[in-house]
């Protein structure tokens, strides 16, 4: 997992990244493309809102994609990271899979780490965390024999 972790991070560092480049991904565009193609759909408010303010969003889209990526590369924060993509993850197909079908396609993997990451981290909390020694057996043993001859 700590690969895939580390591989996912980079990417959403990299996508991130992108986000300030129209050239590589212009986002207002996108938006602006969605929200025609989601006219007359229970979408079209939100959509419309969103490509309205296309250059905000292309903003705070981009700074959690990079900080995603990086609380992913330095395991910090993972699950957070984790389900805010699962949302954003959501949203994005939501309102782009008219525009772009394709995007299923591509931000399925994503889930499916966050979703691996999840589960990873909610095992790691419920397994214990150092397996008891003999002293420590040894002396709950003396504790119990105390309290049972009184």
């Amino acid at each position: 997992m700590r690969y895939a972790r580390y591989i996912f991070g980079l990417l959403y560092v990299l996508a991130g990244l992108a986000k300030a480049f129209p050239d590589i991904e212009n986002v207002p565009q996108t938006l602006r493309t969605a929200a025609f193609n989601n006219t007359g759909t229970i979408l079209e408010p939100i959509s419309r809102w969103l490509a309205d303010y296309g250059g905000v969003v292309t903003v705070i889209v981009g700074v959690a994609l990079f900080a995603s990526g990086v609380s992913y590369l330095f395991d910090r924060l993972v699950m957070a990271a984790a389900v805010g993509q699962l949302a954003m993850i959501a949203c994005f197909i939501a309102i782009l899979a008219k525009t772009t079908p394709e995007i299923v396609a591509i931000d399925l993997p994503f889930a499916i780490v966050a979703i691996l990451l999840i589960r990873d981290k909610l095992q790691k909390r419920r397994a214990p965390a150092t397996p008891p020694t003999a002293k420590q057996d040894d002396l709950r043993q003396r504790a119990s024999a105390v309290t049972q001859n009184r």
